[in-house]
């Protein structure tokens, strides 16, 4: 479990820090073991060389070491050994057999399989054994762990504070220009609000506020009554916060099962020499995967689901925070009819059953207006309207900003 976090943070470090992993600690340990191995390492090289000179570690050393391990196979125990065995005999042979063209021979060979085969000679063997035979694959990936809902739900509390989110003259300035002004908001537990306004309103930019404690140029924002000052979105999760991004923000190298490990993290900690037989989710992150059929498809890469599978497992992600505050960013967007039913359906039930406080914003007035029971016009930065829906619809206000004539 603890190689799938660091394969997420390679290939997505934003999204896993929205869910609430510290990728700076995790790669400064990193670091840390790596140089104890390598320290390890360079004292038995001394060892067996006799002497321990600079040079024996310089440029040329330190590039045959990323060539072995591209040649054998990243991400693999055998293929940098491999590498490294089958590299040191092909050099071995040429040296003597083609003295003057021998280094070309092992450079071209290194630009083939880098440009060819990415994953190594071993890692390309592997999934071409895998694909071949079945029960070859299931034996590589093992037993693909058991999801299951949680009995005793921690998201459905009784103890709710009386506001979920407040803002208070919340401001966003990139040098002299003025993105966000003054924006003053309460959202108690519960509720499903809108927020509305053309392209460049500053919609997006209020929740990258909301979710980083160093986006805002001025400003108070709390989340269930904790002040989220200078933190970072890994901190602010342990807040109650879960958000979603305009586009689609997963892991594509991993399957459906290792992302939703990931977002459990916090509750389960991740093994460094073990992968957990179970992966245990609150009732509104299985309900997501159940009503959207990705519960069929547990150990399907990311990278093989339809956009709308992808859509829905991002939000089953988030939801196995536990959030109390859901951030959500045109989340039918590029969505069928179909899958947009589907997803408003669960957002009503997660604002009536789990008291969740979602901010949703959608160009879908349509939607909108069929899902919000509030709704928070922004324009040129500005907090100009925030009422109910058939006030805002029928805003002249908000009807000269759609139509271009607002001042």
């Amino acid at each position: 479990d603890y190689g799938t976090l660091l394969r997420a943070i390679r290939d997505n470090e934003e999204r896993s820090l929205y869910l609430g992993i510290r990728t700076d600690r995790v790669k400064t340990r990193l670091m840390m073991a790596m140089a104890a191995l390598s320290a390890v390492a360079g004292f038995i090289y001394a060892c067996v060389s006799v002497i321990a000179a600079a040079q024996h570690a310089g440029f040329v050393f330190g590039t045959e070491l990323v060539i072995n391990v591209a040649l054998g196979g990243r991400a693999t125990i055998l293929g940098p050994v491999a590498g490294t065995v089958g590299l040191e005999w092909i050099s071995a042979y040429l040296s003597g057999a083609l003295p003057f063209i021998w280094k070309l021979l092992i450079g071209a060979i290194f630009v083939l399989v880098i440009v060819f085969l990415p994953d190594g000679l071993l890692g390309t063997a592997w999934k071409l054994l895998s694909r071949r035979s079945p029960s070859f694959a299931s034996l590589s990936a093992g037993l693909p762990a058991e999801i299951r809902r949680l009995d005793n739900d921690a998201s459905v509390q009784s103890d709710t504070p009386d506001l979920a989110l407040e803002l208070v003259a919340v401001a966003k300035n990139y040098g002299t220009l003025s993105v966000l002004e003054a924006i003053d908001l309460k959202v108690a537990p519960g509720e499903l609000i809108g927020i509305v306004g053309p392209n460049g309103a500053g919609k997006t930019t209020v929740m990258r506020c909301i979710s980083d404690g160093l986006q805002r140029t001025a400003g108070e924002i709390r989340i269930n009554g904790r002040d989220i000052a200078n933190s970072s979105p890994a901190e602010i999760v342990s807040f109650g916060l879960g958000r979603s991004f305009q586009n689609t923000n997963v892991y594509d190298t991993l399957s459906v099962t290792e992302c939703m490990r990931l977002a459990r993290h916090r509750q389960a900690a991740l093994s460094c020499i073990d992968r957990a037989p179970v992966v245990e989710l609150p009732a509104a992150s299985h309900q997501v995967l159940a009503s959207t059929g990705l519960i069929e498809h547990l150990n399907e890469k990311v990278t093989n689901l339809s956009h709308g599978q992808k859509r829905a497992l991002e939000l089953s992600m988030v939801l196995a925070l536990e959030p109390r505050v859901l951030l959500l960013d045109e989340p039918t967007a590029g969505l069928t009819k179909e899958d947009r039913v589907l997803i408003g359906k669960v957002l009503r039930e997660l604002q009536q059953q789990h008291k969740i406080a979602v901010l949703l914003i959608e160009h879908d007035f349509d939607f909108v207006k069929e899902l919000c029971s509030r709704l928070v016009v922004l324009h040129r930065g500005k907090l100009v309207l925030d009422g109910t829906v058939d006030e805002i619809v029928h805003s002249p206000v908000v009807q000269n900003i759609y139509s271009g004539h607002a001042q």
